[in-house]
Order: C-alpha cells, then structure tokens, then sequence
C-alpha cells in the first residue's frame, strides 16, 4: 500500500511540473505577432504598467467581442498569451 502512495505522489508530482511547462508564454513568437497585427496601431508603450494577467484579459476581451476594438482580432490563446509576454518583457 505504501508503494502504491509512493508511486501515486511521483507521478501526481511529474503531472504538476508538465502541465506548468507546457502553458509557458513564449515571448518571441508574442513579438512576431505583435509586429505583424498589433503594431500597426499600438507601441509597447500603450500597456504601460500592465502585467501579463491583465493584458492577456483584456486581449481575450478583444478577441471574444466583448471589448470594442478598431479591427476584429483572430487570436488563440496561446498567441494571446505570447503577446502579454512579449509586451511585459520588453517594457
């Protein structure tokens, strides 16, 4: 019964690591679709003070609808969320 737990907990613990590093913003694929769709109308310095949480709401806001924008964006979220890492790392 103890193995079992041992066993249990190893591979509970493997699952937790690889689900943390499979969600891992990429910044530089973020700057390539920042520069081929954002930048048209945005500089970096438009989300001053903005973290990667609230970015990454508000572009889901735009992408969902729920937030009026210029254009309508066409983003999954992994684009999403290397845009918010692109924009918070360069700051």
């Amino acid at each position: 019964m103890l193995r079992r737990s041992i066993i249990f907990a190893a591979f509970a613990t493997g699952l937790v690591g690889m689900a943390g590093t499979a969600v891992a913003a990429d910044a530089a694929a973020g700057n390539t679709v920042f520069t081929s769709i954002c930048s048209t109308c945005h500089e970096l310095g438009d989300w001053k003070g903005k973290n990667a949480t609230e970015l990454t709401a508000m572009i889901q806001d735009i992408v969902s609808g729920k937030t009026k924008h210029k254009k309508a964006l066409k983003l999954s979220d992994t684009e999403i969320a290397d845009v918010a890492a692109f924009i918070t790392t360069s700051k």
